[in-house]
């Protein structure tokens, strides 16, 4: 192996780990706080203000789909599994304000 071609390889690496430690999960919490503001914006904060999945533009996505990753749906289900999303019956969702709080996930970021 040339030196050049050991140059490429150890630089590849290092852009997988940036990528896998500091570009996804910035893309999550990205995500995340896209999906709260949406929630918001629709003003879906109660069971009787709660909105599809479609409303958010999250669809159900199909085998033969081959975009990228879908962050804003990993959001959301994040998001519901912490209890910051709620779901009624009829599968309309609504954001939680009481149980975000709780997560601490809406809080400003401090310097």
């Amino acid at each position: 192996m040339s030196v050049i071609e050991a140059v490429a390889l150890v630089l590849a690496i290092a852009l997988l780990v940036v990528t896998v430690l500091v570009i996804v999960p910035w893309r999550q919490r990205r995500s995340r706080r896209q999906m709260i503001q949406a929630f918001r914006e629709y003003d879906a904060t109660s069971e009787e203000n709660a909105i599809t999945a479609e409303q958010l533009n999250i669809k159900r996505r199909s085998i033969f789909n081959l975009r990228a990753r879908d962050f804003k749906k990993e959001a959301l289900v994040s998001l519901i599994a912490i209890g910051a999303v709620q779901m009624t019956e009829d599968d309309r969702l609504y954001l939680s304000e009481e149980n975000l709080i709780s997560t601490k996930l809406d809080e400003p970021k401090s310097h």
